[in-house]
């Protein structure tokens, strides 16, 4: 039960955010998180100091969608063995001392690889807030209103909506190799080989199953689409998206750390 109301809320979203009480169009949403992570990218990784600000829009966007940011940062911590991996070798390479702090050297590496992290961390959270709001459906949605392809649209919700048949099929073989590979732990890499190529033909044989299935039911090559939410486009919306973005390039171009040294 709980993995059904977790797939529709991936799907659809639960709430909604409210801007002086009135609906914001997710469009605008969308927007917004495009801004933030672009600006974001933009802050070079040594620039601790401004990187930090940039925490105030999970922060303050949590609550404005009803969401919690505690809840937020724990789930934005599952891409931190990735973020990890990809700045652990700079305090190896890039030695060079830019500061002391109580009689220990600051190197560049170490500056960059906490900038990699913060990034990350913050880049998933603005990510995860969008998801938990609008669900995968609503962002495909909202994509198409803003322009995207509609042929596009139709292909990311038709992996989003069939990607469970992979997962189906693989554990399907895995249960059948657990029950005649009698306690066998590893596997060899013959074995494996074999698996993934029948992998791949049961999911096309699904697949054609699937496609005939929708084709019977009148499937023309696009998904159709009905809105997730009831939503316009009204200045909220425009003030909404015109202010977020205010925000983000001013603490881009203004390090207000300097304000408290």
């Amino acid at each position: 039960m709980q993995n059904k109301v977790f797939a529709l809320d991936m799907a659809y979203g639960r709430t909604s955010a409210r801007f002086f009480g009135a609906a914001i169009d997710p469009r605008a949403s969308i927007l917004v998180t495009v801004v933030y992570l672009c600006v974001l990218l933009g802050v070079p990784a040594t620039h601790i100091d401004i990187l930090l600000w940039f925490a105030l829009y999970p922060i303050i966007a949590a609550p404005l969608y009803g969401l919690r940011y505690s809840r937020i940062l724990l789930k934005s911590l599952i891409i931190l063995p990735l973020v990890v991996l990809i700045g652990v070798f700079n305090p190896i390479l890039d030695k060079t001392p830019v500061a002391d702090f109580n009689g220990w050297h600051i190197t560049r590496g170490w500056l960059l690889f906490i900038g990699v992290v913060l990034r990350g961390l913050l880049s998933m959270q603005c990510l995860l807030i969008l998801i938990d709001t609008m669900g995968f459906v609503g962002m495909v949605d909202g994509m198409r209103r803003l322009g995207l392809p509609r042929f596009l649209a139709t292909q990311l919700l038709m992996v989003f909506r069939y990607i469970k048949v992979l997962i189906e099929e693989g554990l399907t073989m895995r249960n059948a190799i657990a029950s005649r590979s009698y306690g066998a732990k590893h596997l060899s890499i013959r074995l494996w080989g074999t698996l993934v190529g029948q992998l791949f033909l049961r999911s096309i044989r699904r697949a054609e199953n699937v496609h005939n299935a929708m084709l019977a039911r009148g499937f023309t090559g696009e998904m159709p689409f009905y809105s997730t939410s009831q939503t316009e486009w009204h200045l909220s919306s425009t003030v909404y998206l015109v202010s977020w973005s205010a925000i983000f390039v001013f603490l881009r171009l203004f390090n207000l750390s300097l304000l408290f040294v």
